[in-house]
Parts: structure tokens; C-alpha cells; sequence
């Protein structure tokens, strides 16, 4: 599915983050999200360990913007430890 920024129904958001520019074409970024589509099945998605935070940390790095703030992932990085550990 798709929708525009920060109007998914369903969903509530606070704050925008601005990843600065990159220079592909609007082509070489759909085909980047085909790309994308093939390698984050929704078979694969984990609350904890490959979520949509981690799929944007990754299409931002593709996009050559660098890294979402750590901010953005510690929440999910911070379940994934106390899962691994067994404390649950």
C-alpha cells in the first residue's frame, strides 16, 4: 500500500525528520523501493528486530541520506536486548 508522509490512517506521529537531500532520479528510487520489496518480505517483519524503523534506516541508507537518528531505533534495539537476554 502506499500513502502520503505522515497521513496513514491507523497511525499517530510526532515528529518529522529532515535526512537532508540525495540525488537519485524519482526512477532509480522506485526502482529502489522494488528492490526493497523483494528484500523485506512482510513474512520477515519482527516488532523487535526488522521493523519500519529498520526498514527506513535502510532505504535512507540506500538513498545515500546516511542513518535515521539512533534516537529512532532505540526503543526497538533496547526490546531486542531484553529479549535476547531472556528477561521477558
Amino acid at each position: 500500500f502506499a500513502s502520503r508522509p505522515r497521513c496513514c490512517s491507523g497511525h499517530d506521529y510526532c515528529e518529522s525528520v529532515d535526512m537532508g537531500t540525495m540525488n537519485m532520479t524519482e526512477i532509480e528510487v522506485a526502482r529502489l523501493i522494488l528492490l526493497l520489496k523483494k528484500e523485506w518480505p512482510v513474512h520477515e517483519y519482527s516488532t523487535l528486530k526488522r521493523n519500519c524503523c529498520h526498514f527506513s534506516n535502510e532505504f535512507c541508507q540506500r538513498l545515500g541520506v546516511g542513518s535515521i537518528p539512533n534516537r529512532v531505533m532505540n526503543l526497538a534495539s533496547a526490546g531486542a536486548s531484553i529479549a535476547a537476554s531472556g528477561d521477558l
